[in-house]
């Protein structure tokens, strides 16, 4: 997948922004709050709805010197994004469109929702979405894209299968004596058989355990009262 153009418009500290890329690698340069990221996030939307700190819920719209969103002047973030895959020239474009809908006659603010378009035609979101997987999934995405993705973003148990799906498969040999025990069971059900009984085993010690507490809590009293009578505990 190849990025063409990407235009933003009103999308956060961005009023407008085109980047001719034409399938080429680019290199984005800039001081600190300058709309490095805002780039990113920009695109990040476009494709999966979310942010470079994989975000859903935040906010696109431009600002005001004191913070606060603008709204009723038609600022509304739009992205657009011309992609050329296996061959073919594919614009997705999304508009964060606000509601104005009448009360008593009045338009009221009531928000803002996402618009879908492909190839200037507009789609349900579902429809989009699955466009957007048939381009790249997002995991494949981040991970290429995002060198922190990885190591921060992603669960041990996603990062595991991560490399397994990388490395093939996990193939564990075991020696004779673990092999005799496992009564030809592979490793991995021998291991789950084995955590099922340690857990089994567990349980039956738990009143054992129970006793053992009640007993550690009564030990100062008895040898208290030993010592009192004078006899001297061995332990």
């Amino acid at each position: 997948m190849k990025l063409l153009k990407n235009s933003i418009t009103n999308f956060r500290g961005i009023s407008a922004l085109v980047i001719d890329a034409q399938g080429k690698n680019i290199n984005i340069y800039g001081e600190n709050g300058a709309g490095k990221t805002t780039v990113e996030d920009s695109f990040l939307w476009l494709m999966f709805g979310k942010d470079s700190a994989d975000r859903k819920d935040y906010d696109l719209k431009p600002h005001d010197l004191d913070g606060n969103p603008i709204t009723g002047e038609q600022l509304e973030p739009t992205v657009i994004g011309t992609l050329e895959h296996e061959g073919k020239t594919i614009t997705l474009k999304k508009i964060y469109a606000e509601q104005w809908p009448k009360r008593d006659g009045i338009k009221v603010y009531d928000g803002s929702k996402v618009r879908y378009f492909i190839n200037e035609l507009e789609v349900k979101a579902g429809e989009y979405q699955a466009a957007v997987s048939s381009l790249i999934s997002e995991d494949v995405f981040k991970l290429i894209t995002n060198p922190r993705y990885f190591s921060e973003s992603l669960s041990w148990q996603n990062r595991r299968e991560t490399l397994v799906k990388i490395a093939g498969g996990l193939y564990v040999q075991m020696n004779a004596e673990l092999e005799s025990l496992s009564a030809g069971r592979s490793f991995e059900e021998f291991y789950a058989l084995k955590k099922q009984q340690a857990k089994e085993f567990s349980k039956r010690l738990m009143p054992c355990r129970q006793l053992l507490t009640r007993l550690a809590e009564t030990f100062p009293r008895w040898r208290a009262m030993l010592k009192r009578y004078g006899v001297r505990p061995e332990i």
